[in-house]
């Protein structure tokens, strides 16, 4: 599983009370989150490699009124390396008196 988090800039009006949070992978809904409107780190979402994900995120004003969503898409991909392999060493074994 790739571990991806999700974030936004702060709504621009004041009136928000909601944001909503959708999220969509290779085309099934997955989440639909309600968030207070100071929320700008939307947490941890969990994908596999070569997902194809969609978010859009939606304020919702006082009045119930509902922004229009801001939409990303990207596909899920492992492009961390694995770590470094360990410290090499060399050992001398023998000598050899016949070379």
């Amino acid at each position: 599983m790739l571990i991806y988090k999700l974030t936004a800039g702060l709504p621009v009006d004041k009136d928000v009370v909601n944001r909503i949070l959708y999220v969509v992978v290779n085309g099934e809904a997955r989440n639909e989150l309600v968030y207070p409107s100071n929320t700008s780190d939307f947490g941890e979402f969990s994908f596999r490699h070569n997902d194809i994900v969609r978010v859009a995120l939606v304020d919702q004003d006082d009045a119930g009124n509902r922004s229009q969503p801001a939409t990303f898409e990207f596909v899920a991909l492992d492009t961390i390396p694995p770590s470094k392999p360990g410290t090499l060493g060399a050992v001398l074994l023998r000598e050899d008196y016949n070379s």
